[in-house]
């Protein structure tokens, strides 16, 4: 996130092909972390529904009903504190968007 923080700062204050290159490399960065985010985010949601029909399908046998209602779906997670949801992607860009802001009045 650092590398698209300093990329749109250097293609508004720079002048010349450089800026067009630091605009580049922030979107490509841009990019790349928003699909991964998205990526992240899906696996959660797709754990969750696969718990949820796996639920509906186990019928009466309670030893299956019971270890899947005790299985949490899969996280994503970054760092120790952090998981991955699909709002990452908009916390990632409103965080990118807050440096940016920052680092233009600083």
């Amino acid at each position: 996130m650092t590398t698209a923080v300093i990329g749109i700062f250097g293609a508004v204050k720079i002048s010349g092909p450089r800026a067009i290159n630091m605009l580049g490399a922030a979107s490509l960065v841009l990019r790349y972390l928003g699909t991964v985010f998205k990526k992240l985010g899906n696996v959660y949601e797709d754990s969750d529904e696969a718990l949820r029909q796996w639920f509906g399908n186990a019928g009466k046998n309670k030893v299956v009903r019971k270890f899947i209602t005790s299985s949490p779906p899969l996280r994503a997670k970054v760092g120790k504190f952090y998981k991955v949801d699909k709002m990452t992607v908009v916390e990632m860009l409103g965080t990118v968007i807050d440096s940016t802001v920052n680092l233009f009045l600083f």
